[in-house]
């Protein structure tokens, strides 16, 4: 073998074994965070709160796809039903506020609704932020506690970590 291709097979050699002690080393980490609820729920929230911010940015399907498949969320949907198109919930973005104050009011007139009618729904969160929608399904999915939601800066505005809505 000549020099350059020595030298390239040794740098292949050191960056797959690099990633493969940073993943073991992950592995090793994620393990020991299971053990220790409180921690992992904090940093469950974290990073969820991260991963869900970036994804309202880049639409968020995928990433509450990966969140929920890695903290073990469970789905809406049973197991043993059939699921079919008019049974998903709708794709929806989160409205971008331009002040943390209205942000923070929204969320609040939110939980306003929650308590006087037992849920609030996607329409409902389009309501406050005086965003029209036009999707008839938003008026069927939403939420009955917002309890961890966080008002988040993101590169557009502050946003809400929203957790994933549920027929209603």
């Amino acid at each position: 073998m000549s020099f350059w291709k020595n030298a390239f097979v040794f740098a292949s050699g050191t960056i797959v074994g690099a990633a493969a002690l940073t993943a073991f080393t992950g592995y090793q980490a994620f393990k020991l965070l299971k053990k220790n609820d409180t921690l992992y729920s904090a940093v469950e929230e974290s990073v969820k709160a991260g991963v869900h911010t970036g994804g309202n940015e880049l639409g968020n399907r995928l990433a509450k796809m990966v969140t929920d498949k890695i903290f073990d969320q469970p789905s809406c949907y049973p197991k043993s039903y059939a699921r079919k198109a008019y049974q998903k919930p709708p794709v929806y973005d989160v409205p971008v506020y331009g002040t943390r104050f209205d942000a923070e009011n929204a969320l609040r007139i939110m939980n306003d609704i929650i308590e006087q009618s037992g849920h609030a729904t996607i329409a409902d969160l389009y309501d406050t932020a005086g965003v029209t929608h036009i999707s008839y399904s938003f008026n069927k999915y939403g939420w009955t506690k917002l309890g961890d939601v966080m008002v988040v800066l993101t590169t557009l505005g502050y946003t809400l970590t929203l957790p994933q809505a549920r027929p209603v």
